[in-house]
């Protein structure tokens, strides 16, 4: 497992963008009009930028991240989260949760989450007829 993240962030309109991980000031790489800076687990990160009230595009290792998601807080000035090494597992699990959550709210306690999901049934008839191909 790796020990930090590469975050990454995005916007044709920033004017001034300032990133504090651990209430200190870090400098940021600038590569194509995109800032790259690192953070370890359990750092706390605030990306500040102007102009207020856009949604500045975050990537986490290079993969864009959805704010809600990956417990990324937005407000109109700033963005603010806790770095987590392992942000890929519990992005994924997050995913699900919501995903159950809303399908749950629709009223239906009964459905059956593989056929909506993919998850909680192993395919025992795919493996078989991948198995008997080989």
């Amino acid at each position: 497992m790796s020990k930090y993240i590469i975050v990454s962030i995005e916007h044709p309109n920033i004017t001034m963008l300032r990133v504090e991980v651990n209430s200190k000031v870090v400098k940021t790489k600038k590569f194509n009009n995109i800032s790259y800076f690192r953070v370890y687990h359990n750092d706390s990160v605030e990306i500040f930028f102007e102009p207020w009230r856009i949604c500045p595009r975050i990537r986490f290792g290079h993969h864009l991240v959805n704010y809600g998601v990956a417990k990324i807080n937005q407000w109109d000035h700033k963005l603010d989260f806790i770095a987590d090494v392992n942000w890929a597992n519990k992005y994924f699990e997050q995913i699900l949760i919501d995903k159950k959550a809303v399908i749950g709210e629709s009223g239906n306690k009964d459905l059956n989450y593989d056929a909506y999901l993919g998850v909680d049934s192993f395919h025992w008839d795919i493996v078989e007829r991948i198995k008997n191909k080989l």
